[in-house]
């Protein structure tokens, strides 16, 4: 059976060698068959493709000789599975079978991009970010933007406006946590001439300033509870009443609000206004939630920095990588741009510094991703008897959690293939998740699988 065949059904795909790997374009393609003749120059290749084109896949057929070592080598450099060469059709069948599972899984069809959005990312929520606001951008209706703290909203505010019929009309933004109340009122609403001390002429407000565009409030949960009541007015009716005038002015504004709390649970918000602005929603990511999107972000912002500070700031390395995309990110993207600027600022080399990177954050908690991984296939597998020891020594009140992490990690690995057997394949059965994962773990604590055999 041929997998090149096989796999062209559900994907774009290209066999290559490794000696002509310099010449291969890998962004056009899902997914490289790669014949390993050398398990060096295979390295090599893995590292370039990982480093340049991050989405693209690539499978390692491997001969039946190969050892396990070289085979958790390769893993370890980002191949996307192991196969070896002349497998059976049913092996075939299966791995294309998964492939197609999550090509499907991410196929979300939309016109939008960073050039049309000003959105950094490739992740199949971002993509259905751009769906959204493909959908959306034409609607009247009223939008609530949600999401944590630096994860774009204003950004997706513009996009609502930029790509609209409303294009050609004004957008305005306004904070409503960062100006007073009486103050706040005047901004919006506008008021006339001698309707309190210092109005000494006419002001129009951004509701009437708007008309036929869009007006962005963000930070709404702040909004006082008196001006909610008239924004919700506005919202029924379309309808402005400057302070101060004895007119009322009908307006076609489009409000588009963010916030990045539950508005249901705060005591000061109201109920009915909630309801009429989250006729459409759109719920923002947090970047720990998409990851792949991180080496997007960091060239994007690095382009940005290099010019502004007349540096030539290279690509990060594999273990600053690791260390960047292995950090929660509470600030999301804000806090990651901020983090880079300064560490292009601080930088007196063309690299990226770690310590410069994460200078000014409180005791960063790393976990790189193989960690990650292998943290949630823990609770997947309960069966294992004695798989974890607590430790009641003395010294146990000493050891740090990724210690106790470590430890914990390399007692279930060594259990599940003692009971597996010493059989990969059965292990990564038993623990609900792909052998590659299993491969990482036993690489990452020098697991010995042929001295586990049959001792269960």
């Amino acid at each position: 059976m041929d997998l090149a065949r096989l796999l062209n059904q559900v994907s774009k795909v290209d066999l290559i060698l490794p000696q002509h790997s310099s010449d291969l374009d890998a962004s056009s393609y899902n997914f490289v068959i790669l014949n390993n003749e050398s398990t060096g120059s295979t390295i090599k290749f893995l590292d370039l493709t990982n480093s340049l084109y991050p989405m693209t896949k690539v499978i390692i057929l491997v001969s039946s000789g190969t050892s396990i070592s070289e085979t958790v080598s390769l893993m370890q450099h980002g191949c996307y599975d192991c196969l070896v060469k002349n497998s059976t059709e049913d092996v075939y069948t299966k791995i294309v079978g998964k492939i197609d599972s999550e090509l499907k899984g991410s196929e979300i069809k939309t016109s939008l991009d960073f050039n049309s959005t000003g959105i950094v990312g490739v992740s199949p929520s971002i993509r259905r970010l751009f769906a959204k606001i493909e959908k959306l951008k034409d609607v009247d209706s009223t939008v609530l933007i949600t999401g944590e703290t630096g994860t774009g909203k204003e950004l997706v505010a513009c996009a609502l406006h930029k790509l609209s019929t409303r294009s050609s009309h004004p957008y305005e933004a306004l904070n409503c946590s960062a100006i007073p109340e009486n103050l706040l009122e005047s901004e919006l609403f506008g008021y006339k001439r001698g309707s309190f001390t210092d109005a000494k002429s006419d002001h129009t407000g951004l509701l009437q300033r708007c008309s036929s565009g869009v007006l962005f409030l963000d930070e709404i949960a702040d909004m006082p509870m008196k001006l909610q009541a008239k924004i919700l007015r506005v919202l029924q009716d379309g309808i402005v009443r400057p302070i101060g005038s004895g007119s009322s002015f009908k307006v076609n504004t489009r409000i588009i609000a963010a916030t990045n709390k539950n508005l249901l649970n705060q005591e000061f918000f109201r109920q009915d206004l909630y309801y009429r602005l989250c006729v459409l929603t759109i719920d923002l990511p947090p970047l720990r939630e998409r990851p792949e999107d991180i080496d997007y972000l960091i060239r994007y912002f690095l382009e940005i920095f290099n010019e502004k500070y007349q540096k030539d700031i290279k690509f990060p390395s594999s273990f600053v990588l690791e260390k960047i995309k292995g950090y929660s990110w509470p600030g999301n993207i804000r806090e990651l741009k901020n983090a880079l600027e300064r560490a292009v600022i601080l930088s007196s080399s063309d690299k990226l510094n770690l310590d410069d990177i994460f200078s000014s954050l409180q005791k960063p908690n790393f976990m790189d991703s193989s960690m990650k991984e292998s943290t949630r296939s823990i609770t997947s597998y309960q069966n294992i008897k004695d798989f974890t020891t607590i430790p009641t020594h003395p010294e146990s009140s000493s050891m740090s959690l990724i210690e106790a992490r470590k430890n914990f990690e390399k007692n279930y690995i060594t259990n599940l293939m003692a009971l597996s057997d010493g059989n990969i394949s059965k292990a990564a059965k038993m623990a609900g998740k792909h052998r590659t994962e299993i491969y990482r773990l036993i690489s990452r604590y020098n697991i010995d699988c042929s001295s586990l055999k049959n001792i269960q």
